[in-house]
């Protein structure tokens, strides 16, 4: 899968089963921060990962991009990827 910014570079799938409920959103927001600009994974789940954004909305603000892949009922795919500056400053 190919993530928003179109460069040609593949986004890894981070499966949010497999990580412990507690540690989920402190991972993906290292895994967030950790991006480069433009570059971005997709979160797969069984659950609308709404709350994640919400966190991201308050504290990422104009950062990232977020685009639903697929929305359930049994699986949710989320596209989220860092925003380049120049985007950024548009918004």
């Amino acid at each position: 899968m190919r993530h928003a910014c179109s460069c040609g570079h593949d986004t890894a799938t981070i499966d949010l089963r497999s990580l412990a409920p507690r540690t989920r959103h402190p991972q993906l927001l290292a895994a967030f921060d950790a991006l480069a600009e433009g570059h971005g994974f997709v979160i797969a789940g069984d659950y609308d990962p709404k709350p994640l954004f919400l966190q991201l909305q308050t504290d990422r603000a104009g950062f990232f991009g977020w685009r639903y892949l697929e929305e359930g009922p049994d699986t949710w795919r989320v596209e989220i990827w860092k925003r380049p500056a120049l985007a950024r400053r548009a918004n």
